[in-house]
């Protein structure tokens, strides 16, 4: 019984929560970090990063975003990527204003670090690279402390050096997870 009274009363809380008519995200902050599958489309290799980002809303419509990624793994057999964690930065444009559902479109250009593999004979250095970003996204609001979110984000990169040959570093990558909110009401 204390558990059904329980669930009960958190469904209202949510509901009544939701029902808000205005809710603003002017000023608030969206934080949020997640292990992000990708798929890098010049190696043709599947990837896995640990990803943590910030958004801060200037007004309804425009959000500051910055972006994050470690690097963890190619899921491979053999990968020739020792490394490729990735710094960003950029504006993202909001389409609805004042509601929990919040569909966006950005751009974030920033700089890659990036280590080709070279097996135990070679050590390759870390080389800086050049990376532009388009992310779409949809966030939803639960409350004003939590979000849902799912994001799609494409990076477009490529090694300056090492090879004759430039290395295409152009990845595909999900996010997806809980995020938190502050100063959103």
């Amino acid at each position: 019984m204390r558990k059904t009274t329980f669930l009960a009363a958190l469904l209202i809380i949510v509901i009544s929560s939701n029902a808000q008519t205005e809710f603003n995200k002017r000023h608030g902050v969206r934080l949020m970090g997640t292990l992000s599958p990708g798929y890098m489309l010049g190696l043709k290799e599947s990837v896995v990063s640990l990803s943590g980002s910030w958004s801060y809303y200037l007004s309804e419509h425009v959000s500051v975003h910055g972006e994050g990624s470690y690097f963890l793994t190619s899921l491979n057999d053999f990968s020739r990527v020792s490394s490729n964690h990735s710094l960003l930065g950029g504006l993202n444009y909001h389409f609805k204003a004042n509601t929990r559902f919040d569909p966006f479109l950005g751009m974030q250009p920033g700089a890659g670090f990036f280590t080709r593999e070279g097996g135990k004979l070679v050590q390759y250095k870390t080389e800086v690279v050049p990376v532009i970003s388009f992310v779409a996204g949809m966030n939803y609001y639960v409350g004003s402390i939590f979000n849902f979110f799912v994001h799609l984000r494409y990076l477009q990169s490529q090694s300056l050096e090492h090879l004759p040959v430039k290395m295409p570093l152009s990845e595909i990558r999900l996010m997806a997870g809980l995020g938190f909110n502050f100063g959103v009401k």
